[in-house]
């Protein structure tokens, strides 16, 4: 099969004057970036003054829910500002966590899609991009566990919503530190049950690689980029995607999600 074209949906950039206080920065750490955070409506004329001729390359707007309060997606000034994102032709990436936050957060996010998506034009209706998996608790071993069934649940009835795709990144923060410093391959088969549920409900087709760098690079003892494609690339051997799968995974899902000029 020829090599797959990869687009890392998932990188962080930080402004200079911060570096100091990263703990897992390194001097040989390059520095990339994609989504930048969220503006209401007032202030998008700002940004993209302060993008210049950056600002075509702006393809979405991000905001951590996770550790806001419970409800605070379902007001309607946030509703409203979603509905805005996508009227000018603008991504939604979203954080939420599972994990620590638990099942509420992600029927929270369910019910946010549905509002803002509501009495929407189709063409204006807002792209949602969940980041990392929605962050299930990946020290789970036992499948009857409530954090596994809660989370398999909230994937479910997400991959059911319109115009919404899920990041598969962010694996290793959600790992012990035992299990991220194992092969790939072990990585793999402990965590094939969660793998499975994201290929049946959104598919290849409204998954998107990403790294989640550099803070995957935290407590691994290897090239965390390298060790996470490995993984990925694991499941789309067990699971025999064809080379077309894998390139909407690795490039095409992203690329839609973000209406990439590519």
């Amino acid at each position: 099969m020829a090599a797959v074209p990869v687009i890392d949906s998932h990188i962080h950039l930080y402004p200079e004057a911060e570096m100091p206080t990263l703990a897992w920065l390194k001097p040989d750490h390059p520095s990339q970036a994609s989504i930048p955070w969220p503006t209401l409506e007032k202030y998008l004329e700002k940004v993209q003054e302060a993008a210049g001729e950056a600002w075509a390359k702006v393809k979405g707007f991000r905001y951590l829910l996770q550790d806001k309060p419970h409800g605070t997606m379902l007001t309607a000034k946030f509703v409203e500002g979603i509905k805005y994102l996508g009227k000018r032709g603008f991504a939604f990436e979203v954080g939420v966590d599972q994990h620590r936050r638990g099942k509420k957060q992600l029927d929270e996010l369910v019910e946010l899609i549905s509002r803002a998506h509501e009495d929407v034009p189709e063409d204006e209706k807002t792209t949602f991009v969940i980041n990392h998996m929605g962050k299930p608790d990946l020290t789970i071993y036992n499948l009857t566990d409530k954090g596994y069934i809660n989370w398999r649940e909230a994937v479910y009835t997400l991959s059911r919503c319109e115009k919404t795709y899920l990041q598969l990144s962010g694996g290793f923060p959600e790992m012990t530190d035992s299990l991220k410093n194992r092969s790939a391959d072990e990585i793999f088969e402990a965590f094939h049950p969660w793998f499975g549920i994201l290929l049946a409900t959104f598919g290849p087709e409204r998954l998107m690689f990403g790294t989640d760098w550099p803070v995957c690079t935290v407590g691994l003892e290897e090239n965390a980029l390298e060790k996470w494609y490995e993984v990925v690339s694991r499941m789309c051997y067990m699971a025999s995607l064809s080379e077309n799968k894998q390139r909407m995974l690795y490039a095409g899902a992203a690329i839609e999600a973000f209406d990439l000029d590519i």
